[in-house]
C-alpha cells in the first residue's frame, strides 16, 4: 500500500477480511509500537459473507459476549476460556513511559 507522505509499506492481516463484504472505511493509527490500519466493513442485513479460508464456519455470525476477568484472562459467553499473555518489549515499555 502507498500512503501520501508515508510512502510504501506492507499491510498484514488483510486475509482476515471476509470475501463479499464492502470496505466502508479505513483509518491509519499511529501508536508507539507502530502503525495500525483499522478497517470498517459493511455487510447488508441478511447477507452472509463467504467464510474465510481455514476458519470454522460454525458460529460465524453469532454474537458472543466477552468477559475479561482475573481467574481466566478471557471468557466467552459460549463457555470458551482463553488464556493469553501480551509480551511487551523493553522498547515498547520505554516509549509508553514517554507518553
Amino acid at each position: 500500500a502507498r500512503i501520501q507522505k508515508l510512502g510504501n509499506f506492507r499491510v498484514l492481516g488483510l486475509h482476515q477480511i471476509p470475501r463479499g463484504v464492502e470496505i466502508a472505511g479505513a483509518v491509519l493509527v499511529r501508536k508507539p509500537s507502530g502503525y495500525y490500519l483499522h478497517v470498517t466493513c459493511y455487510l447488508a442485513k441478511g447477507d452472509s459473507p463467504e467464510p474465510i479460508a481455514g476458519q470454522p464456519r460454525r458460529g460465524y455470525l453469532e454474537a458472543v459476549g466477552l468477559d475479561f476477568g482475573i481467574g481466566s484472562k478471557l471468557t466467552l459467553s459460549n463457555g470458551i476460556k482463553i488464556d493469553f499473555e501480551v509480551h511487551e518489549t523493553p522498547r515498547l515499555k520505554r516509549l509508553q513511559r514517554k507518553l
